[in-house]
């Protein structure tokens, strides 16, 4: 995610704002914040495919599979309302997901330790289009949506412990990706004034990231010593094992395509941004 881009989108959206408010419009800034549930994606499928397969073939298994979904959502909007009940708003937030899963194993008289940390922050600009309707004096309803390009940064740790020889393996994934998308929502605001109201919403968007592509690192270390490896490039894989008729999806971080004779449907993983927010916050009208 370069900071440079960023601020570049940031900079056009104030001045396309502040250069399209006709003299006679009111100017609105929403600030917000609240939670945020990410939708299935490819990496979900995957680790629980992973967990899956440890249950039916590892013993001793410990740990339990939670869900790469919840988060945080913040954002600002700058609404240009020429008129009573319709508005357009420039925003700009920060959403960031993540979550650690565990789990280890016995492998004949030792046992094994497995660590797996996603980490999701993305950073939207959006365009949207607001619709203002009374249900009283004070009350108000919000139906809004538009379009946004997402700035999107995905980072994979996954670590590895055996009692064997003090053995220990630690991988790390980083992509940076953008992409457009859809979003749109509900709120309520209470009006306290002409120029302050409470505000809450409900939105949902949907956007995706293809083709991921990252660094990665990779060190292993055991009694006799370390080795350290790193590259560039690499793409995010989804693939399906098949063991003895039972399927279970999975995930890898690799330059190489996972190749194995058990191995089918691989292809590039998707990494989903779609999702539902709530949120609440203030809006100040000049």
């Amino acid at each position: 995610m370069r900071r440079s881009e960023i601020k570049t989108g940031v900079i056009v959206l104030l001045i396309i704002a502040c250069a399209s408010a006709p003299a006679s419009a009111a100017i609105s800034i929403k600030l917000r914040g609240g939670l945020t549930f990410l939708l299935q994606s490819d990496y979900n499928r995957g680790m629980k495919g992973l967990y899956d397969y440890y249950g039916d073939s590892q013993q001793g298994l410990a740990g339990q599979y939670k869900l790469f979904s919840a988060g945080q959502d913040y954002g600002g909007e700058i609404i240009i309302s020429p008129w009573r009940n319709m508005g357009i708003g420039f925003g700009a937030g920060f959403l960031q997901a993540g979550v650690l899963n565990s789990v280890s194993y016995r492998d004949l008289t030792y046992t094994i330790r497995e660590s797996y940390e996603p980490n999701l922050r993305v950073i939207p600009l959006t365009l949207n289009i607001h619709a203002f309707f009374p249900l009283s004096r004070r009350l108000w309803i919000d139906i809004f949506g538009g379009a946004g390009y997402y700035f999107a940064k995905f980072e994979h740790r996954s670590g590895r412990e055996a009692d064997f020889f003090s053995y220990s393996e630690t991988r790390t994934f980083d992509a940076d990706k953008n992409t457009v998308g859809l979003q749109g929502g509900l709120g309520l605001e209470l009006r306290l004034g002409s120029h302050f109201a409470f505000c809450a919403e409900i939105d949902g968007r949907y956007a995706e990231l293809s083709n991921v592509q990252g660094n990665w690192t990779e060190r292993v270390a055991w009694f006799l010593g370390e080795a350290d490896d790193q590259g560039s490039g690499a793409p995010f894989w989804f693939y399906e094992k098949n063991v003895s008729g039972t399927t279970y999806p999975q995930v890898a971080f690799s330059g190489t395509r996972p190749a194995d004779p058990s191995y089918g449907n691989i292809r590039r993983g998707t990494l989903s941004l779609s999702g539902i927010s709530a949120s609440a916050g203030a809006k100040i009208t000049f």
